[in-house]
Parts: C-alpha cells; structure tokens; sequence
C-alpha cells in the first residue's frame, strides 16, 4: 500500500511504466500494471491525469479533428444584405463549360448560376457586376480562401462597391455551409433531369436553367413554407398546377387560371406589407431552428487555448506521401491571434504564421511554457513540411551514386540549407527542378532528372 502523500514515488512509478519499453500504452495498461504490485487510493484518477499531461501522447493519440461547437458567426435576415458565392465543378461539357459559379442570397436562399469554363477572378467579377445590375450590390460577400475570389480584382472591385469580404479556411466548408447546401441540390438535381430526360451528362450547360428555376421556385419549412423567389424579389411562386390541359374532339388546349388585373398602386403597397410579413415570419422559423439545434446533445469540444498559448496542429489534410509513421498531430505551435473564423499560429522553428480552423488544434500547453532548446529540437524531429525558396547547388554523390540538390528552405537560416537526393526534389517541387537543371547547363544532370521524371510518370500511369 503506498500512502496518498508520495507523490514523488508515484510520478516516477508512472514513469517507469508509461515511458521507454512500455510505448506511452493507455489508461488501463498502466492502471494494470501498477495493480500488481501495489495499492493506492485513487490510482485510475492519477494514471489518467497523468496520460492527459504526457506531451508525447498528445502528439499520437486521438482523432485527426477535435469537434468544435458550432455558432453563428454570421447571421443576417435582410434580403441581398449577404451573398454567399463558390465554384462548383461539374465536369466535362459539349461545349467548353466546366464549372459552375453559385451565388446565393443568405437571408431569402435566392440563387443565381452562372456556367463557366474556370474558375477565375474575371468570371466572378462579371457575375457581381451582373448582380449589381439588377438587385444592387450586398454589403457583405462571403467565400472561401481560393485565388479566384482574394485576387487583387475582386479585392478592387470589392473596394469600389463599398462591399466587404469575408473567406473561409481550407477543407472546413461547413463556415460557408449555405453555398455547400446549395451546391449538394444542385448536383441532385441535375442527376434526376440527366434521368428523366435521357441526355447526356456532357449536357448539363443546357440544364442549368431548369435547374435553378427550380431552386428559386420551390416553397422551403426553412423559409417558413416560402419560395426563395417570393421573398428575394415578391413575384408570385408559379405552380404547374396552375395550367390545365382540356382535351378536344379537335385538338386540345392550354387552359391557364384566370387571375385580376392588379390595381398597382394598392399591390405596391400589398407587395411591401406582404414581404415584411413574410420576412417576419422566416426569421421566426430560422430562429425556432437554431434554437433547437442548440438545444440538442453535441459531442463537441469548447475551445480550451487563447492568444499566447500553445497549441498541436492536426496533418489531417497535408498531402504526406503515405507516410503513414508521420505525426498527426505536430507542434508545439504559439497562438498569435484569434477571429470569428480561424486562430493564427506561429511555428516555432521556422517562425511561419498560418491561420487554421481550432477544429485542427488541440492544446498543448498555457503561455508559461518554457520554450526550451530541447522543445526546438522536438518540434523540428517531427517532419515539418517546409517550402523550398531555391535551388542553390547540386553534386553527385558518388557512394549513394546519384545527384542531390542543395536546397534553401523559405523561412530557415542559410546555414540550415541541406542536401537532398534528386529523387525527392524532382518529386516535391519538379517545375523548380527542371528550371534549374536548364541553368545549370550540366547534361549529365539533366539526363538523370529526365530519367526521374520518365520514371515516376510510368509509376503514375
């Protein structure tokens, strides 16, 4: 029996069976090991405060994603106040369209598609100039991070119309989730009218039409039972219902419901009663809706770290190689600010800032950590990706027989420049590597990179 008061001999105790050999096992393992051979009051508690404090596990253990609650970080009733835009890729066409650009209207779900053959700055500034045209411009526009959408021409354009943008991260499109929605209808959609008509997939330019009339005309319990169409613009949601088809000895006729001629001046004014009732009555349901989803049991995690903290950032989507003995979750990385969208965090090796989503960091430690030279050599042993700035130098290494490159590494010191094998750079950064070896002027270089490149395209088909 250890008494409660030795602290000490029970930290090295879990020491000794946590570390080295024993491979940082769980909770219970140390539990069941420590059970036989002694007893102490306790014990379950000590062991799994003292594995949530182990800074190497927090490296390997646990999920790639830590859920983070979910709130409103933009919320708007009024209509054309937010407009939501994203790039959609539909493949090939018969004629040369690829993409489709979604613009979507937050408050009322109106939306406009707009067929294009990329997905580029001139394309989205033409689409909001046209938008402009017709409902006037929306004080906020909201996309993510993609360089068609933060070039300096949206960003002019953006400054001249008096707009204010607002990105999301990378692989966290959820922020941007009203876009998304639509862009998962859209697709359906088009799926059922290539069914039903029995056309080619390659036809879908031609589709586009049905498909967002049919977007805008249907009646939504999100928009209290309305149609986008009726709230964004107060024109009355055709139904098919409306056309009656009356069979004749002769031929049949179309047969339309009579409607009254409007007096326009009391229609005005019913327009406008009509659309702030309306609109009343969608921020009630969209309100209801929120609060039940707040309401409901979630799994996830608050934000635990602020500014001057420390933090592990999830790989969960770098491109490692199939490494598959790479640490998820890497680090230590310093907090350095903070929005409504993403935290921004500093390495502490190559000093680099990246913004990223708190769902892709975990805390690691307060900001009284003690940054030591033994923590520098832990972050940099971890298989930082680091950005190659320049080719420097090359050699041929006669024992390994083959060619390496002196690389300089964007954001380390020229003294931290290291040799790397020809394969690896041909690999990682090849359009660098050939305007190298063309400067270089060296044949039998370029004869081993050409071999390298002939190699790994065989291996890729």
């Amino acid at each position: 029996m250890i008494p409660g008061s030795t602290n000490e001999l029970l930290q090295r105790l879990m020491i000794v069976v946590h570390y080295g050999a024993n491979g940082h096992r769980g909770i219970h393992v140390m539990t069941n090991h420590l059970r036989r051979l002694f007893e102490f009051i306790g014990l379950s508690e000590r062991v799994r405060d003292f594995c949530k404090r182990c800074l190497l596990c927090l490296h390997v253990k646990g999920g790639a994603i830590i859920p983070r609650p979910f709130s409103e970080t933009h919320f708007t009733f009024e209509r054309n106040e937010t407009l939501h835009w994203d790039f959609l890729t539909l493949g090939e066409s018969f004629g040369s369209s690829q993409y489709v650009l979604v613009m979507k209207d937050e408050a009322t779900h109106f939306a406009e598609l707009v067929a294009c053959d990329g997905p580029t700055s001139e394309v989205a500034a033409a689409a909001i100039l046209d938008w402009h045209s017709r409902f006037g411009i929306p004080p906020t526009w909201v996309s993510d991070s993609g360089s068609h959408f933060t070039s300096k021409v949206i960003g002019e354009l953006n400054r001249r119309l008096k707009a204010q943008q607002k990105f999301t991260l990378a692989y966290t499109p959820w922020k941007n989730g009203s876009v998304e929605r639509v862009n998962r209808d859209i697709i359906q959609v088009l799926k059922a009218l290539i069914l039903e008509f029995k056309v080619s997939a390659a036809d879908w330019p031609y589709l586009l039409p049905l498909v967002q009339s049919s977007i805008n005309h249907s009646p939504v319990q999100s928009l209290a039972n309305k149609a986008p169409i009726e709230l964004f613009t107060g024109l009355p949601c055709p139904n098919t219902l409306d056309t009656v088809l009356l069979p004749g000895k002769k031929a049949a006729r179309v047969a339309s419901l009579p409607k009254e001629r409007p007096d326009l001046d009391n229609k005005l004014r019913q327009l406008r009663a009509s659309l702030k009732v309306m609109h009343k009555a969608v921020k009630e349901v969209r309100e209801r809706q929120a609060l039940r989803y707040r309401s409901r049991r979630h799994y996830e995690q608050p934000v635990n770290f602020s500014i001057g903290d420390y933090v592990l950032r999830s790989r969960v989507d770098e491109k490692l190689h199939a490494n598959k003995l790479s640490v998820t979750w890497v680090g230590p990385y310093r907090v350095t600010g903070a929005t409504e969208y993403y935290f921004t965090v500093e390495h502490l090796v190559t000093g680099k800032s990246t913004n990223v989503h708190p769902s892709r960091l975990k805390h690691y430690a307060d900001s009284s950590l003690n940054v030591s030279a033994e923590l520098i050599d832990h972050v940099a042993s971890q298989g930082t990706l680091l950005a190659v700035e320049a080719l420097v130098d090359h050699r041929y290494n006669t024992s390994m027989k083959m060619f390496e490159i002196k690389v300089k590494w964007q954001g380390l010191e020229e003294v931290e420049d290291s040799w790397e094998p020809l394969k690896s750079i041909v690999e990682d950064v090849p359009k660098l590597m050939k305007e190298y070896a063309d400067e270089a002027k060296d044949g039998r270089l370029h004869r081993a990179m050409t071999a390298t490149l002939q190699s790994k395209n065989r291996k890729s088909s």
